[in-house]
């Protein structure tokens, strides 16, 4: 269209850019709460958090955009669609667990206007981090659901202390499994 003064194009459709990435958050999977902010470079002591069982939420700014793409590693990890955005998924909120390792990684989350990474991609965020476990042999146990019955006895037992202590300790620890089969045959019938 032409007018007096110069050209007016019209246009049937408006990019929306797909967002920032704010920053990340570690979440507990298993209890789905927030357990702190992940910065790049951070080192993050199992020990002291108290699960290996955890997911990440990119923080997104707007809160909720199209989609959000992750790579761990350099490689395709997922595409989350709806709020909150998991690095490795959810249920209405109720996050997936991943079992971390005690490796070196790098999350890259990319945000784009529409679902399926579709549309206007908004800049990409890498963040670094590293995976430690810093545990004595009582942390280890209490982070391993299999030793739970270990967990237990140790405890009543009152071996804790003499567990935590300096080692190098050695313990052959029977999982839930065994003390099951263990009770079993204990049992007389």
């Amino acid at each position: 269209m032409i007018a007096t003064n110069g050209t007016v194009h019209v246009i049937n459709q408006v990019l929306i850019p797909g967002g920032n990435v704010l920053s990340y958050t570690l979440v507990n999977a298993e209890t789905d709460e927030d357990i702190m902010e992940i910065n790049d470079g951070d080192t993050l002591d199992i020990a002291m958090i108290g699960t290996n069982r955890l997911n990440i939420r990119a923080n997104i700014e707007p809160e909720t955009t199209g989609s959000v793409r992750f790579t761990l590693n350099g490689r395709e990890l997922r595409t989350e669609n709806v709020f909150p955005y998991a690095a490795f998924s959810d249920s209405n909120g109720d996050y997936i667990v991943w079992e971390t390792e005690l490796i070196d990684y790098t999350l890259t989350a990319t945000p784009f206007s529409q679902a399926k990474a579709m549309g206007v991609e908004g800049p990409a965020d890498s963040l670094s981090f590293t995976f430690v476990n810093n545990a004595n042999i009582v942390q280890l146990a209490q982070q391993t659901p299999d030793l739970s019955i270990l967990v237990d006895a140790v405890v009543k037992a009152e071996l804790v202390d003499a567990l935590s202590a300096d080692g190098p300790l050695t313990v052959f620890a029977p999982d839930n499994a065994a003390f099951h089969h263990l009770f079993e045959a204990l049992t007389w019938h």
